[in-house]
């Protein structure tokens, strides 16, 4: 007698993920999340790299650093040193000294 298949369930053969905790989002944590700063051809130059440096320092906290140099397409992530605590007042500082839309949080 030929067998008849039997009916698949519903999500069969799927990749199950584990539940998310309760209280939590799909938006990522600080420690997930990156500052990113553009680094244009014109603030390419040690003065202006400086100030950047000792401006990130200024304001440590937990969100990681990354520049992204846009000359040669090339992102250099800086180290735990360079950790930040981002705020509309500290991006405002950075927008001021390398011009507007090159900093954004992801």
């Amino acid at each position: 007698v030929p067998r008849r298949p039997t009916p698949r369930r519903a999500g069969a053969g799927r990749r199950r993920h584990p539940p998310r905790p309760k209280g939590t989002s799909a938006r990522p944590t600080t420690a997930e999340q990156r500052v990113f700063v553009k680094i244009t051809p014109e603030a390419e130059n040690p003065d202006l790299l400086a100030r950047l440096k000792q401006l990130l320092q200024e304001h440590p906290g937990p969100v990681a650093t990354v520049l992204f140099y846009e000359q040669s397409q090339k992102l250099l992530a800086l180290s735990d040193n360079y950790r930040i605590k981002p705020s509309p007042g500290f991006f405002e500082m950075i927008e001021n000294m390398l011009g507007k839309g090159t900093v954004r949080i992801k």
